[in-house]
């Protein structure tokens, strides 16, 4: 994709002259106000570049820059403006952390080598973002490969977790929806650092020592170590660390920290953690139980949420209307809605009955029988049944 140049100046005759000067060079669009600028970052970005006059009516260069510093980080951004106060260049430099900065009038050989070398800046920012980019995916599909075979119970929870955290940080409008889904699916790596026999102990329901109990409630924090060591990964830690802690307080990490303190997209895991936890022991109902009676270790605001979420979407109120038909796991389509629950042959919930099917409930059980089989046939019935 050839790289595209956007400038931005109040002043239509300048922008002619820019035009038919650097035309050949660059493929190039123009906006003679920042609201323009900013409509036509959001339909025809990405911009390699944008240059920016300081002056103009509205919003201002510099205010412009700020945001697309926001909405566009990887931009390179170029201010231009006919003052020789030292301060704007301060403030350009600062707060919209600009590429170059340009006094008018400004020949175009010297706007266009500023161009030049901003494209470059861009492509380099772009490729090491692209690197680092396949490294992470390289390293979580690493781990989480890892965590199947080593604890293929922990993975199974995990991939559940993930599929009702996303959801409700939809919900909720979170911004960061892609750190609270991976957070989610590593929740329980810090497993990994603990010894195959304190697993297995786990695993089989057997009461830990004390030492063991300790290992066990600090899986977060070794979770987050091994974390903090990829890049980019340092909000997902975060929220891994404190994904076990109240909100009042309570649980691990034991330092004070509570409240509106903790990462939004822990608080949003907390009760769902909680309630899979106890479902496991019996259903989703108990799960529920058990939560509204523990209400104060839960941000209030995403409680309502995500007792909403679980209510609808796991279809407690749901009336059966029909029987269901049994259904290999291979034949099952969008739009059914499940008859019965979905267990493994363990006996582990997975889904309660009431669920009209998406594809991402199709997915997710295809997940987890190949790590664990899940007891067929499952009944369903038509969406209209």
């Amino acid at each position: 994709m050839v790289p595209k140049i956007l400038i931005v100046d109040d002043d239509e005759s300048v922008l002619a002259g820019f035009q038919r000067s650097l035309r050949k060079r660059f493929t190039m669009d123009v906006a003679t106000r920042g609201e323009q600028a900013l409509r036509l970052l959001e339909t025809d970005s990405p911009y390699a570049v944008v240059v920016a006059d300081m002056h103009m009516p509205g919003m201002n260069g510099l205010d412009l820059l700020m945001r697309i510093r926001d909405l566009s980080p990887d931009t390179s951004r170029i201010m231009l403006t006919g003052d020789a106060d030292q301060r704007t260049a301060i403030d350009a430099v600062n707060h919209g952390r600009v590429f170059r900065f340009l006094a008018k009038p400004c020949e175009g050989e010297a706007l266009a080598e500023a161009l030049e070398a901003g494209v470059r800046q861009y492509q380099l920012v772009r490729a090491e973002k692209d690197l680092l980019e396949q490294t992470l995916s390289g390293a979580v599909e690493s781990m989480t490969e890892l965590l199947s075979s080593v604890d293929p119970k922990a993975f199974g929870m995990a991939q559940l977790l993930k599929y009702r955290a996303v959801r409700v940080a939809r919900m909720l409008k979170a911004t960061r929806e892609w750190e609270i889904g991976l957070a989610a699916l590593l929740s329980p790596i810090g497993r990994l650092t603990l010894s195959p026999r304190l697993l297995q102990r786990a695993r089989s329901g057997e009461t830990p020592t004390p030492d063991e109990r300790g290992m066990l409630d600090r899986v977060p924090e070794f979770g987050a170590r091994l974390l903090r060591k990829i890049p980019r990964l340092e909000g997902v830690a975060d929220i891994v660390l404190y994904h076990d802690k109240g909100f009042d307080g309570s649980g691990f990490p034991l330092e004070g920290i509570k409240g509106p303190e903790l990462p939004f997209g822990a608080r949003i895991l907390k009760p769902l953690t909680d309630v899979i936890r106890d479902e496991q022991e019996r259903d989703l109902g108990y799960g529920l139980d058990r939560l509204f009676g523990n209400r104060r270790r839960y941000d209030p605001d995403i409680f309502q949420v995500v007792k909403d979420f679980l209510e609808a979407e796991m279809g407690l109120n749901s009336v059966q209307r029909a029987p269901g038909v049994p259904t290999r796991l291979a034949q099952l389509q969008e739009g059914q809605v499940l008859a019965s629950q979905v267990v493994t042959e363990e006996g582990m919930l997975v889904l309660l009955p009431g669920i009209q099917l998406s594809s991402g409930h199709i997915q997710l059980l295809r997940n987890l029988a190949e790590l664990m089989n899940l007891r067929e046939p499952i009944l369903v019935r038509s969406e209209h049944a």
